[in-house]
């Protein structure tokens, strides 16, 4: 196998069964079977392809980011178990953009290297005070 010979899709949500179980009982509909960081990666290795970039994203139905957060733990571990097949993988994380949430000390996690905000009907000066504080990327 090729290491890191491919990219993936920016748009990834991993997600184990105890995240799933902070909204058990609190949806109208079925939750997903969890999909994991490792199983997704093992699956990608069964078939020979180890990716250069994953991004996990935030999963909405989840009441704040801590997926992304595990992950990144999960990361690490993966890392540290198997530095050959894992070493050379960047995991990002796209986390909850609310401010009440997307703090400074959550900014400043070593793998969130960025932020996204996806304003739909916002307009941007409604968004900007917020965030301009806390990320360097205004103009």
């Amino acid at each position: 196998m090729a290491a890191n010979d491919f990219y993936v899709d920016g748009h990834v949500h991993f997600f184990t069964a105890s995240d799933l179980a902070a909204v058990a009982g609190k949806l109208p509909y079925a939750l997903p079977a969890p999909h994991t960081l490792s199983a997704y990666l093992a699956n990608l290795a069964k078939a020979g392809r180890v990716p250069t970039f994953l991004n996990n994203v935030h999963l909405s139905i989840l009441p704040d980011s801590s997926n992304v957060f595990h992950s990144f733990a999960e990361m690490e571990r993966l890392r540290q178990e198997q530095p050959e097949l894992y070493g050379a993988i960047r995991l990002v994380g796209t986390i909850k953009a609310d401010p009440a949430y997307a703090t400074a000390e959550r900014l400043s996690h070593p793998q969130v290297v960025g932020i996204r905000i996806v304003l739909h009907d916002a307009p941007p000066d409604s968004v900007r005070p917020v965030y301009a504080a806390r990320c360097d990327c205004w103009p």
